[in-house]
């Protein structure tokens, strides 16, 4: 698709021929999906299937500009037949939703052109229902694509594998569209694994997982000999139950860019243990932000500043300085 495409009738792009399909676009990428299962169910074969949902209804132009679909709704279009189904919902707000940042001087500052953060900065309800409503299409989806492995009698030996690409702010810090800060909010994702052979049914392990752990564990669980250096590591150990030394902390990084004009310059680099965060913003001097989770899960208690942050800086420079040497950053 072009940028994030068309909800309804959208342009594909199919093995380089530009074709328009009549239809809902999570439904229709469901259908290229389960067709592929059906033809390859005789050989081994991966599905990638990456929906437009929860993405609003834009599409990118000729010109590179991004904007309305012609004679579509905007917003969050979910498919007619599940359109209206959370309109009377209360709408779900963790502890931190529309909660004015204290002590956050890198949100709080004033850029020109940008309201600064308030009540009417914080994702409507409006945008939760239509996001909570697109889901639905795709909880369909899993259904559909799950039907066509066990038609092809693939379904036990198959691992499936749902995930998400980053968080949202549903009115956390007032924020809405500014997904890539280093709080837990955008930084935390879904990661769901059915494979019974190797993985236990209803467990949820609490170590820190990370998406570059998905390919060395697929090719393990494949039992395909991986030829390229990684950094991420097979989560196999865990789903089995076993608890081998596992990292103590994950790297967070992002560099400014001009999508989301609240963030612009916010360029960071973050390390997240398993009870604090640290965030060393790269543009903004005397702007950086720490948080200990367990008593603070919500990130509204920045301790830069206070007593304990020169307890606690040292060791979580470091810990940074040596995940980027790690990594090679």
């Amino acid at each position: 698709m072009r940028g994030q495409g068309e909800a309804l009738d959208p342009q594909f792009n199919v093995n380089g021929t530009p074709i328009r399909e009549s239809g809902y676009v999570t439904d229709l990428l469901t259908e290229h999906a389960v067709r592929f299962i059906r033809e390859s169910s005789q050989a081994p074969f991966m599905v990638f299937l990456a929906h437009k949902a929860l993405h609003p209804n834009v599409v990118q132009r000729d010109d590179g500009s991004t904007g309305a679909v012609p004679g579509q709704d905007e917003g969050f279009i979910a498919a007619p037949r599940h359109q209206g189904r959370y309109a009377n919902a209360a709408v779900p707000r963790r502890p931190n939703a529309g909660r004015l940042p204290v002590r956050k001087p890198a949100l709080l500052r004033p850029i020109e052109g940008v309201p600064p953060l308030g009540p009417g900065t914080a994702t409507p309800d409006r945008d939760i229902r239509g996001r909570l409503e697109m889901l639905l299409a795709v909880d369909e989806s899993l259904g559909r694509v799950v039907a066509a492995l066990k038609e092809a009698g693939s379904y036990e030996r198959t691992v499936i594998v749902v995930m998400g690409d980053h968080g949202y702010f549903y009115g956390e810090h007032a924020l809405n569209e500014e997904r890539r800060l280093a709080y837990e909010e955008s930084a935390r994702i879904p990661l769901i694994v059915r494979f019974p052979k190797d993985a236990r049914a209803g467990a949820t392990p609490g170590e820190l997982v990370q998406t570059i752990d998905v390919a060395p564990t697929l090719l393990e669980l494949a039992g395909a000999a991986d030829t390229t250096t990684r950094q991420g590591r097979s989560l196999v150990p865990l789903l089995r139950g076993d608890r081998p030394g596992w990292r103590r902390s994950v790297l967070i990084e992002y560099f400014s860019d001009t999508v989301f004009p609240r963030i612009r310059n916010m360029g960071y680099r973050a390390v997240r243990t398993e009870r604090y965060k640290y965030i060393d913003y790269l543009e903004l001097d005397g702007m950086d932000e720490m948080y200990d989770l367990e008593v603070d899960p919500f990130e509204l208690d920045n301790l830069v500043g206070s007593d304990r942050e020169s307890k606690l800086r040292p060791a979580l420079e470091a810990e940074l300085a040596r995940l980027r040497r790690e990594t090679g950053d």
